[in-house]
């Protein structure tokens, strides 16, 4: 399977009867077959053909709440043979204007809900020749023909990057990458095939929530739309969900109301996928007396969402991301992780040097280090472009002691970072509660190497920045 074409014919023709979507519109639950979500998916491909004179390779943004029709828009641009940008709705109107023109957008479909909230964001970007609702397509009432004669190594997606030391990248996939995971995800996702469905919470301009569209229809299991964190709880209690992917935050906002007896609030899941997520034993045995199993996951969007998955539930083994997925091979180059895989991208729009960086010597070079364990389980132990390097010569993981400051009680977020020769730490917390922080900040120290110790911590109660997939800003 290597285009859409070929991916939808497998929808129609094996769950013509199964349910593709549910999501909550006004406190009712709606549901969409897998014939009418084939079906809508042409008909968006047909209404960008009777619309638009060029259209082949011509880039389309979507800035809009993540929902049904946003899938239906990223899937029918790739049907019409354009080259789909999804956008994402929480970013700055800076951040959005910077997207847009570096991926020279043309056409923008939107909902309106990200011009009504960013005064003046409606200007966008010089290459913008028009904006489109993103629920348009739905007036077309002509159905053209498609025939399977796409290039599968042109370019067709194009997806940010969280960008969490400065201006993310676009990484642009082919159908070829876009569908080469999916005999990875076959073992995990066909376990849950017997359950309610998966809860997805992940937004569409991220590759975990692409990868959770295109895996999970593969396989013919509903996805259960949560298009707003906000609704989470409402959402999973109004769809019955088995399973679910999410980042290290959500992950964490769960333990806490599974560690409080507040477990019913997850509904029916049965298996959390989380993404690097860091869990202790005692989170992790928090779930499992409710039930609940937490795999750790490792993918990126270079690799169109491959790489590793941990689900032996091992003690152990619960520091580990796990082992590669079909397809995909790990090699540790120099303390970098370094991937192979059909999946691989294609490269950084627009940028050669950044490129010729990350696919050297025929590996993807991915910027995280980490070493393999003699049963060849993968351990992160951070990002290369992180680590604090001091004039000594040391290097300073600063997520190690951000791990260590979040066990101290009280302390709600902790970002590290070099200053000077120092290590200084922000730390989140309730006012009044400086001084039993610093202190328990001295006691730390004392049983860290001296080059490792935190010499500066600043306090404040305002949230960390975060990307919009809840990694935390480092710039």
């Amino acid at each position: 399977m290597t285009t859409i074409l070929q991916w939808m014919t497998v929808l129609e023709s094996k769950y013509s009867s199964n349910t593709a979507f549910r999501y909550v519109e006004e406190n009712d639950v709606r549901e969409v077959g897998y014939t009418d979500f084939v079906a809508d998916i042409k008909r968006f491909a047909s209404w960008i053909r009777t619309n638009f004179s060029e259209y082949e390779g011509v880039h389309f943004g979507i800035l809009a709440r993540t929902g049904y029709s946003y899938a239906v828009s990223m899937l029918g641009i790739l049907l019409a043979k354009g080259v789909a940008v999804p956008l994402n709705i929480e970013e700055s109107a800076d951040v959005i204007r910077y997207q847009i023109g570096h991926a020279d957008v043309e056409y923008l479909l939107t909902d309106g809900e990200y011009e009504s909230r960013e005064q003046g964001a409606a200007g966008f970007c010089e290459s913008v020749q028009r904006i489109f609702n993103i629920e348009a397509y739905r007036e077309c009432t002509t159905f053209c023909e498609f025939a399977d004669d796409y290039d599968v190594d042109s370019l067709a997606l194009l997806l940010f990057t969280s960008g969490t030391t400065g201006k993310s990248k676009a990484v642009m996939l082919s159908q070829r990458k876009l569908f080469a995971p999916i005999r990875g995800f076959k073992s995990t996702v066909s376990q849950m095939k017997s359950g309610y469905g998966n809860f997805c919470v992940l937004p569409f301009c991220h590759i975990s929530g692409v990868g959770t569209l295109i895996a999970n229809s593969t396989f013919g299991i509903c996805i259960n739309l949560c298009s707003n964190l906000k609704y989470m709880y409402r959402d999973l209690k109004l769809m019955k969900s088995t399973y679910t992917l999410v980042v290290p935050v959500v992950l964490k906002a769960w333990a806490k109301e599974v560690k409080r007896g507040h477990a019913d609030k997850l509904g029916e899941l049965k298996v959390i996928i989380c993404g690097a997520a860091d869990v202790d034993v005692e989170t992790l045995n928090a779930f499992a007396e409710s039930g609940i199993a937490v795999f750790h996951a490792y993918a990126l969007s270079e690799i169109a969402g491959g790489g590793t998955m941990n689900a032996s539930c091992d003690p152990k083994k619960i520091k580990s991301v796990g082992k590669p997925m079909q397809g995909c091979e790990i090699k540790i180059i120099d303390g970098e992780v370094c991937l192979k895989s059909e999946a691989v991208f294609c490269g950084y729009y627009k940028d050669p040097e950044e490129t010729a960086k990350a696919l050297a010597d025929g590996w993807l070079h991915t910027g995280d280090l980490g070493y393999l364990d003699e049963e060849g389980y993968l351990y992160l132990t951070g990002r290369k472009k992180d680590c604090i390097i001091l004039a000594s010569g040391e290097n300073v993981n600063p997520e190690e002691l951000e791990e260590l400051l979040e066990r101290i009680p009280f302390v709600e977020e902790a970002l590290v970072r070099g200053k000077e020769e120092k290590i200084c730490a922000r730390i989140v917390c309730r006012p009044g509660r400086e001084e039993q922080i610093r202190k328990e900040i001295t006691e730390l120290n004392r049983n860290l190497a001296f080059y490792k110790r935190i010499t500066v911590a600043e306090f404040g109660n305002e949230p960390l920045a975060r990307t919009g997939t809840g990694k935390k800003k480092r710039r």
